[in-house]
């Protein structure tokens, strides 16, 4: 299960050099825990986001590609509405992540067959 920490919205302003003038935009910043072998399963959203990975070891699927582990010290971009999941190993994963806009869009589960496996082998690290 997701915890979070800390939420913060934020008022960002954005420069137009030509018109020299600011519109304001929403973005959302949060810090992001999840527990030891834990799998948050494949999900989408229209806000794209950029995530800080703080964690020793954390792992990334995107889309139907390969599971691929991050360092601490990443930066993760996802688009737009592209699916992404993490799985999470023996330490618990801590982040900084930014919606840099559509902050209230709702996220959605994007079935994949393969999640009882993962969750099962998950279960098993560190026994």
């Amino acid at each position: 299960m997701a915890v979070t920490l800390n939420r913060l919205r934020m008022r960002a302003k954005n420069y137009d050099r030509q018109a020299k003038s600011y519109s304001g935009a929403y973005l959302f910043c949060c810090i992001f825990m999840l527990g030891p072998r834990t799998l948050y399963r494949d999900h989408n959203h229209a806000a794209p986001e950029l995530y800080v990975n703080l964690s020793e070891k954390s792992g990334w699927r995107f889309g139907t590609s390969d599971w691929k582990d991050y360092p601490a010290g990443s930066l993760i971009w996802n688009p737009s509405g592209a699916p992404h999941a993490t799985r999470v190993y023996e330490q618990p994963f801590i982040s900084v992540f930014v919606w840099l806009e559509n902050v209230n869009s709702r996220c959605n589960l994007v079935h994949c067959d393969d999640w009882e496996e993962i969750e099962h082998e998950l279960a098993g690290l560190g026994s």
